[in-house]
């Protein structure tokens, strides 16, 4: 659980580390803190992830996952491609 901006250093450090696929939960940092410093925290992690080659997403505003190299987050299309096919449909 991300509570406080000094847990950042744990979270990067275990993703640094590289076996570990890490869980997030910004609920409380965001009841706390200001949209400010939840963008500075999130932007450091994500510096981090990028930097060994990892992914990371959101999950339904109050989670993220982060990943080290060796994984990756599969993500969805699905809706856009709906949407896609629901425009076409209206031009007929």
């Amino acid at each position: 659980m991300l509570k406080d901006a000094s847990d950042v250093k744990a979270i990067v450090d275990t993703l640094r580390e590289g076996n570990t696929i890490v869980f997030i939960d910004i609920r409380e940092f965001k009841r706390t803190k200001d949209i400010v410093e939840l963008k500075r925290v999130i932007n450091r992690i994500k510096s981090v992830v990028d930097a060994i080659n990892g992914d990371i997403v959101g999950v339904g505003g109050d989670w993220i996952i982060a990943t080290p190299s060796f994984a990756r987050i599969w993500r969805i299309k699905e809706a856009v491609e709906v949407v896609e096919e629901k425009s076409e449909e209206g031009k007929k």
